[in-house]
């Protein structure tokens, strides 16, 4: 009985050797420049002579003093939850219709898709045109309307909600063949089950769809809220935080602090920030789902 016991309670730790590997090379991609940033957060850093280490002074200048850095995290705020609620919004409705299609299914999958595939600079190039105050395609459809030209890009009051409406564009289909292949992972008998006893589409839909799906959506909504978060292609490539500052993000601060204000003090700990951020939001549902999963 000793013996076997002994056997039992033995670990093998063959497995996590394998894993070492793996952890070198993750330390040295992502744990080297994490602590060059937090190094340059708590420093008067310059990139041509020497720095010298200030220890929280740019976090309490973000905090306190600048006036660019409380804007910015509202329009990151907002940037993030209206586009995220908008964009689960859509790819809910588009998969639902998808998943009731008996035909085409494969086609539609493609065309969904295309956006997705399409390089984010491309992405941004083609819809700035489509954008352009004088010359672009939708407001030259606006005044064959009859209506009048919008500044959009171009507006301080337009450009923020413009753009979130070219990355919902964007990035949906992601969002659209998750929930797709969650919906397609419930089986069929269930909604036979609750027809039988006389429920509505509804009763369907809250009953039995959005529990099951429950993981899926906690997924999805974790993984587009931490890219949102810390979103910078398209941005940087149509309006570059402009105009007057009403589409800069925090990362598109932390990059201009950086490269065009050479103050990579300020770019670093704004950077810093995001991260926080984005691991506050992050940490949680992932933590739940894997207590979910009895992990």
């Amino acid at each position: 009985m000793r013996s076997r016991r002994l056997n039992h309670t033995k670990f093998d730790f063959f497995p996590y050797l394998l894993n070492i590997p793996a952890l070198v090379v993750l330390g040295t991609v992502i744990g080297i420049p994490l602590v060059k940033v937090v190094v340059m957060s708590m420093s008067e850093y310059s990139f041509i002579g020497d720095s010298r280490f200030i220890g929280f002074n740019n976090f309490n200048d973000l905090f306190t003093r600048d006036r660019v850095f409380w804007p910015t995290v509202r329009n990151t705020v907002i940037w993030t939850f209206v586009s995220i609620s908008l964009e689960f919004t859509f790819a809910l409705s588009v998969s639902l219709l998808m998943n009731k299609l008996k035909k085409l299914k494969g086609v539609l999958r493609g065309l969904v898709l295309l956006p997705w595939v399409v390089p984010p600079v491309t992405v941004g190039l083609i819809w700035k045109t489509i954008l352009d105050t004088d010359s672009g395609l939708l407001n030259k459809i606006f005044v064959g309307l009859g209506l009048e030209s919008q500044p959009l890009l171009s507006s301080p009051d337009q450009a923020l909600w413009v753009l979130i409406l070219v990355v919902i564009w964007r990035y949906s289909p992601f969002m659209v063949i998750s929930l797709l292949a969650g919906l397609q992972s419930i089986d069929n008998g269930l909604y036979e089950a609750s027809s039988i006893e006389g429920a509505s589409p509804f009763q369907n839909f809250y009953y039995i769809t959005m529990p099951l799906m429950r993981p899926v959506i906690f997924v999805v909504l974790a993984q587009g809220t931490i890219w949102r978060v810390g979103h910078f292609d398209l941005v940087s490539m149509m309006t570059g935080g402009g105009p007057a500052g009403s589409t800069e993000l925090l990362s598109t601060l932390a990059y201009s602090r950086t490269i065009t204000e050479l103050n990579g003090g300020s770019g670093a700990a704004v950077a810093i920030i995001t991260l926080i951020i984005t691991l506050l939001i992050g940490l949680p549902i992932f933590s739940r789902l894997l207590k979910e999963k009895g992990v």
